[in-house]
């Protein structure tokens, strides 16, 4: 169990281990303090450490490394740290990655990667990255981005001809940075069939609803993925944006302070047919909504007369729907968040109008009448700015009470004084008792100077 307070006593004596042995992860086992713990105490106290092994010990790792493909294995078994057999791993140019592909009888390309495809079974993807068309002329630069594009495949000879195509594309766009002359495309490059380039002119002047008609089976005719199609035939812009992605994009906005509605209310759920006849021929019209289910009886001879009945029911309920999800899409508190509560508002007012016509329970028609709770309750703030304003707050009473604390000598360990402000004033630990000009450092210096107030000393 690792410690989280290093005392002057515990320093005194990690300084004199390090320098008997200056090997950062062996200190920090023997102390039980973390290794970027001591790392960081290396670095102020400028000692140098030796991560080096004996000419005998590098010869045992390199000789394990050929039997063992697995850096973490062998430093387990020869004691030392998994990332110095990495080093050794790099400098005697071992690549333990394609070591094992080599060891599964997978042959690795250049510019692909293996990826899992369809039944978990491997696939080659490919891995090259793409400018956005600015002035960048380098990797880590934000102007580029890594195609990663499945090939469909786990043949060399077949990933080969479908990188060509994808690159040919990609200097089409003038998105490979130095065209022909990359090195992928001298790898892979090539002419490319006339009919194939043919049907990417045509698939591109498609509208998106042709275009869908015929992507499954043209994605098929080039041995790829129908998302590769949507990129070769520039429809990629076009296409409808899945569920996942929605979700993905807005857990990205909702860390940046936007807020946007939770869609998890009956509003959002399947409209469903509404119908149930029991044993005896009896039809009943029966509803759940949040968790309840209704059901009364209809006056109907069959099942197409009771559907008739409900049918405006149904046809309201879709309203609900169909106002939910257009609601659900805007951000609150916009004016487009705005208009379509009031088209909400007014959808569930008819749909709880057709529930009283058709002799629904009361409670059934209270309940439909309520649209979800997030609507009209939004805040105008965004998210990260009023929290912000509440952490700031909770800080200084935690500093202010530590203070008072520590003046009046109460004995508490460093975990103490963490759950103490978590539970009275919501301060991480981190920003109580770790962060540089923490709560407690600030109380410690306020301590010196402080002053009890006319009867505010305490007793004890």
């Amino acid at each position: 169990m690792t410690k989280h307070a290093m005392t002057s006593a515990d320093r005194t004596k990690i300084i004199e281990a390090l320098k008997n042995n200056p090997n950062a992860a062996a200190v920090a086992r023997q102390f039980g303090f973390g290794e970027t713990t001591i790392l960081t105490l290396c670095k102020k106290e400028g000692i140098g450490l030796q991560h080096l092994l004996t000419k005998a010990e590098r010869t045992e790792v390199v000789e394990m490394l050929k039997t063992n493909l697995n850096a973490l294995a062998t430093a387990k078994q020869l004691g030392v740290n998994h990332k110095t057999v990495l080093a050794v791993a790099k400098k005697e140019r071992i690549d333990i990655k394609a070591m094992r592909q080599a060891a599964k009888g997978r042959k690795t390309l250049p510019f692909t990667q293996w990826a899992r495809g369809p039944g978990g079974k491997p696939a080659l993807q490919c891995a090259v990255y793409l400018s956005d068309g600015s002035t960048a002329r380098h990797k880590g630069s934000r102007n580029y981005s890594r195609l990663s594009v499945s090939l469909n495949t786990s043949d060399p000879d077949v990933a080969a001809q479908r990188m060509r195509l994808i690159l040919w594309q990609a200097i089409a766009d003038n998105r490979l940075l130095g065209g022909v002359k990359h090195p992928a495309w001298r790898l892979y490059g090539g002419p490319i069939p006339q009919s194939t380039k043919r049907l990417l002119t045509r698939l591109a002047a498609l509208p998106w609803a042709q275009y869908e008609l015929q992507r499954k089976e043209a994605a098929a005719s080039l041995g790829l993925y129908v998302k590769a199609l949507d990129r070769l035939a520039k429809q990629d812009k076009a296409r409808p944006e899945s569920a996942t992605a929605i979700r993905s994009r807005r857990a990205r906005l909702r860390k940046a302070g936007h807020r946007f509605p939770k869609c998890d209310s009956w509003h959002f759920g399947p409209v469903g047919w509404g119908l149930a006849i029991n044993s005896g021929g009896q039809i009943y019209a029966q509803l759940t909504i949040t968790g309840s289910t209704f059901r009364w009886r209809l006056s109907a001879r069959d099942r197409e007369e009771a559907a008739a009945i409900i049918g405006p029911i149904r046809s309201a309920r879709a309203q609900v729907r169909k106002a939910a999800e257009e609601w659900g899409a805007c951000e609150l508190r916009t004016p487009a968040s705005l208009a379509a509560e009031t088209r909400l508002v007014t959808a569930c007012g008819r749909y709880a109008t057709a529930l009283s016509d058709v002799g629904a329970p009361d409670e059934c028609i209270r309940l439909a009448m309520k649209p979800p709770t997030e609507v009209g309750t939004g805040s105008l703030l965004p998210v990260a700015a009023s929290r912000k304003a509440i952490k700031q707050v909770d800080e200084k009473k935690s500093v202010d009470e530590l203070t008072k604390l520590i003046k009046a000598k109460a004995r508490m360990t460093i975990p103490e004084v963490a759950r103490w402000a978590k539970q009275n004033f919501g301060v991480p630990r981190r920003r109580c008792v770790e962060d540089k000009n923490c709560c407690l450092d600030q109380a410690r210096k306020q301590a010196k100077n402080f002053e009890w107030p006319p009867g505010g000393r305490p007793t004890r």
